[in-house]
């Protein structure tokens, strides 16, 4: 709910003056909290934990979701899961959650993982794109983009549907970040609770930060 407190300012309400930047690609985005060019970041869990593991200095300080939104979205022409044996599924890279998702959910349907390709190809809109152009046959999707290709004639093999599993995304800063200075997760309650309160507003906020560069 990061983007809904920064839109309605609940930042600067506890003495906090942020930019948001959306980014899609997490590796990039750990980049830029690495070289201080950012102090925040809100994305998967694995990325702080592999920067660390490569001697980094970061922290997750909180969780911002307790489940898994993915979903293992197909080509029109895959009908049946074991079609997707020898075929390719766009991921995010390895070591990410969207790797981890494609695993999960290929075991669901009856695939072993080792008998489909995995393709690093980025963010969820360049396997977006990739998916409908043919490059790849299959890829893990979270919504909106999920929802925009199932109504486009694609299938959808698999969904988590909000279960309950681990936590994915985490706020992750750099333990620099001063102990004195107001933090960022403050603004999560009121963020969560202004979008309970208010059914239609969230969703706009959501969509206007979707199409952020």
């Amino acid at each position: 709910m990061l983007w809904v407190a920064y839109e309605q300012k609940l930042l600067k309400k506890y003495g906090l003056d942020l930019e948001y930047i959306a980014i899609e690609n997490g590796t990039v985005g750990m980049q830029a909290l690495l070289a201080n060019e950012a102090q925040f970041l809100f994305y998967t869990s694995s990325l702080a934990v592999n920067a660390n593991l490569r001697g980094a200095d970061v922290t997750m300080v909180a969780g911002g979701l307790n489940f898994i939104p993915d979903k293992l979205i197909v080509r029109p022409e895959i009908t049946k899961p074991e079609e997707l044996i020898g075929k390719r599924l766009a991921i995010s890279r390895f070591g990410s959650s969207s790797e981890t998702s494609a695993k999960l959910t290929l075991e669901k349907v009856g695939v072993k993982p080792e008998s489909v390709s995995l393709i690093q190809l980025g963010g969820v809109s360049t396997r977006q794109v990739a998916l409908m152009a043919g490059q790849v046959q299959a890829t893990i999707l979270s919504d909106p983009q999920a929802t925009a290709a199932t109504n486009g004639g694609f299938g959808c093999f698999y969904s988590f549907g909000g279960v309950l599993f681990f936590d994915p995304e985490k706020y992750v800063e750099r333990q620099l970040w001063p102990t004195h200075y107001p933090h960022p997760n403050k603004t999560k309650p009121a963020g969560s609770a202004y979008a309970r309160s208010y059914t239609n507003r969230p969703k706009a906020i959501a969509s206007s930060s979707m199409r952020k560069p």
